[in-house]
């Protein structure tokens, strides 16, 4: 069933006011003026966020609502929304405002042949921004439908710089001179340490509560939901054993003998499938082993995680480990 025009105009117009009275904590970011854009990265890393920022810019740039379309996939008025519901998106914003849009297509991913509507877009001369939760948007076969036609860009956490400027601390000449406001960075230092730079993090006092609820609804739902994996106890053991194996290579076949220890029988090519999907959701990024053999390289490498928030959640006795991850 398509998704109603009346609907595609609430979630429009809805969006417009929310972006207009968003705190945007600009990145350092440059766009491209004529560029299209693909930014991909964990959930809840900012990235919705980094478009509205470039909504401002073309707002400052002298245009308006009726000039910019954008769509947040995260609305479950959308939740039904089918790969023939893009065009009735485009003709929805062409009966609100009769013009060409600069084209947003926030959390796009989970929508059938997403890739190939964006590149019929930027083949129509269309600007296009697109994000998405899921390493698997850039895969081969997205790459090769997109063209070369996109800039990718990776959303990270906030950087220590990036979380200063979002707690309002300025940094005044020789600062590290100054008594009151080295407290003021030290303090914010171990903060951003213990409970990482996820942006929608810094407006709670109970950070780990938050930490532990986003991991629980968003990460883990989201990772086996999108995977179909029923057990739930399964993936989370694996995720916590990777947690406290962050400062060591880690082997397939160990990580599988650890999971079978706790009562849960799991194979090693189940093992490697669910590894994969916790990168897939940028939830963990792998580096590989660059002294061992080529076996060792592929089978034996180290896992960081994308946050040192999401990290502290596993650990007892966290601190070597949340510094070197930090530092990776």
């Amino acid at each position: 069933m398509s998704i109603s025009k009346d609907i595609i105009k609430q979630c429009l117009i809805g969006k417009q006011r929310e972006i207009d009275e968003a705190e945007i904590i600009s990145r350092p970011i440059e766009f491209e003026p004529n560029g299209n854009y693909v930014i991909v990265g964990v959930r809840h890393a900012g990235k919705s966020y980094m478009l509205y920022q470039r909504v401002r810019q073309l707002q400052a740039e002298g245009k308006g609502w009726d000039e910019i379309l954008f769509i947040d996939f995260e609305d479950e008025r959308l939740a039904e929304f089918q790969t023939e519901d893009f065009e009735r998106l485009l003709e929805a914003h062409l009966e609100l405002y009769g013009k060409k849009p600069v084209v947003f297509l926030d959390e796009v991913q989970n929508i059938p042949y997403w890739d190939k509507f964006v590149r019929r877009l930027a083949d129509a001369k269309y600007r296009v921004y697109v994000t998405g939760s899921n390493a698997k948007m850039l895969s081969k076969d997205v790459a090769t439908t997109l063209g070369g036609r996109f800039f990718i860009l990776d959303a990270y956490p906030y950087s220590l710089k990036e979380y200063l400027t979002a707690q309002h601390v300025q940094l005044k000449e020789h600062w590290q001179y100054d008594t009151v406001q080295r407290s003021e960075v030290k303090r914010h230092l171990q903060e951003y340490f213990y409970y990482g730079g996820l942006p929608e993090i810094l407006s709670f006092k109970n950070k780990r509560a938050m930490l532990s609820s986003l991991y629980q609804k968003i990460y883990l739902g989201d990772i086996c939901a999108r995977n179909k994996i029923k057990n739930e106890r399964v993936m989370n053991i694996l995720i916590k054993k990777m947690a406290e194996s962050v400062k060591q290579p880690l082997s397939f076949n160990r990580l599988k003998n650890i999971i079978v220890s706790t009562g849960s029988p799991i194979s090693v090519p189940t093992t490697i499938d669910y590894v994969d999907f916790t990168t897939d959701s940028w939830l963990v990024l792998p580096m590989e082993n660059e002294v061992g053999k080529l076996t060792d390289k592929e089978t034996q490498k180290k896992y960081y995680f994308i946050d040192n928030g999401l990290l502290n959640l596993f650990l007892t006795n966290p601190d070597t480990s949340l510094l070197e991850n930090m530092v990776a």
